[in-house]
């Protein structure tokens, strides 16, 4: 008598598949992977609007980004990176028109709209191209909160993990491998995965979680890029409170505990004592150089402060030196970068996050080209600074 198969069900925070489906996905989940090099762990962020024809419009607080329309423009800009190593972007969409922002925001998910047309674009063009998304609502809101809001302008939690759980879905059917979302409701992880696993796409979608994204004047320049400033209030309701080292590990490990495959520490520096302890959690850690440290930098070198702009990336460094796995860079594209037969310089990607977990006793320092000793000095001037960079960086 042949015996009766068997039925299991796989509880949606224990399918793993995800998180290693794509190529460059799998080396972040290496803790030894030796032959990583920088460009590896380096997410470059784009800014789209659901045109399709017409020039790039500068940004003006992030020296060298544009806002791109999802067509040629953009294709051949990408190209030029990724011929010199680029191996990921993450996707920012922003609604050219006002008038499509609501209180809900529809057309964040609507198959016209930014971030779709440009995961579409980007699959056909680059098909070895990490594709990451970022999942919010700020930008496609009227009131630019990051989340569904009740009557009296406080966030309704539930309706707002709802509404971001439809739209990561729809953003992992258009194709991309990566779901970020940022919006920091409590249980939207679960929710996402939960969303994804009905719809057939947890499979071959990795979350990312924007799990300790601390309040800060830092995301000014970014709001600007973006379109998202909030109209009325601000969001320390909702995002972590400078210097709360307790509520953020516990919000990093209620992230990790409803599934998310990448956690991330924003903004980065300021919180290198964060990105340790992140660290120990057994996942990828993300630190987010934000776009007001990377202006910091950029004015900082224009006043004559470095000499020239570092072009080895020695501001990237010690967050990898710190456990990080990848960074992602929102800021500027050096001229050097527009030479097709110059390597790539990862100086462009000023503001980043970075990727890579390595548990207390094995990290590997060589691998980055540095000395024991030298990757401690750094290491220990980030953490001198990160008290003083707090009291500068709340809202």
């Amino acid at each position: 008598m042949d015996p009766a198969p068997a039925s299991y069900s796989v509880p949606g925070s224990a399918r793993l598949h995800g998180a290693y489906s794509h190529p460059l996905l799998r080396d972040w989940q290496c803790e030894h992977a030796v032959d990583l090099c920088l460009t590896d762990r380096l997410i470059y962020p784009i800014f789209v609007t659901e045109q399709t024809e017409g020039e790039p419009v500068r940004i003006s607080g992030l020296p060298g980004q544009s806002r791109w329309p999802c067509g040629s423009a953009l294709v051949e800009h990408l190209r030029v990176l990724c011929n010199k190593g680029l191996r990921a972007v993450i996707v920012f969409g922003v609604p050219s028109d006002d008038e499509t922002k609501d209180a809900v925001g529809t057309y964040a998910d609507h198959t016209e709209g930014p971030t779709i047309l440009c995961i579409k674009l980007l699959r056909k063009e680059f098909p070895a191209l990490l594709v990451v998304a970022d999942v919010c609502l700020c930008e496609y809101t009227d009131h630019g909160h990051c989340g569904i809001l009740e009557e009296d302008g406080s966030l309704h939690n539930a309706k707002s993990c709802e509404r971001i759980s439809a739209v990561a879905t729809a953003y992992a059917a258009a194709g991309a491998h990566v779901i970020a979302p940022s919006d920091m409701m409590d249980g939207r992880i679960g929710a996402i995965r939960a969303s994804l696993e009905s719809n057939g796409l947890l499979e071959k979608t990795s979350v990312m979680s924007y799990a300790a994204k601390f309040a800060s004047c830092l995301y000014g320049p970014f709001r600007e890029a973006a379109n998202s400033a909030p109209s009325f209030g601000d969001r320390r309701c909702y995002q972590l409170p400078p210097g709360s080292r307790a509520l953020a590990l516990r919000a990093l490990e209620r992230d990790v505990k409803e599934g998310a495959d990448i956690v991330m520490v924003k903004p980065g520096g300021p919180y290198a004592d964060i990105v340790r302890d992140a660290a120990a959690l057994g996942r990828p850690v993300a630190a987010y150089q934000v776009s007001g440290e990377a202006a910091m930098l950029v004015a900082a070198a224009r006043d004559g402060a470095f000499g020239t702009y570092p072009r080895n990336c020695r501001h990237v460094i010690p967050l990898c030196s710190l456990s990080c796995d990848e960074k992602i860079p929102l800021a500027r594209r050096s001229n050097v970068l527009q030479d097709a037969n110059t390597p790539l310089d990862v100086s462009s990607y000023c503001s980043a996050r970075c990727f890579h977990y390595k548990p207390a006793g094995l990290r590997s320092r060589k691998r980055i080209g540095l000395s024991r000793r030298a990757t401690q000095g750094r290491g220990v001037q980030l953490q001198h600074c990160v008290q003083d960079k707090r009291l500068r960086g709340t809202v």
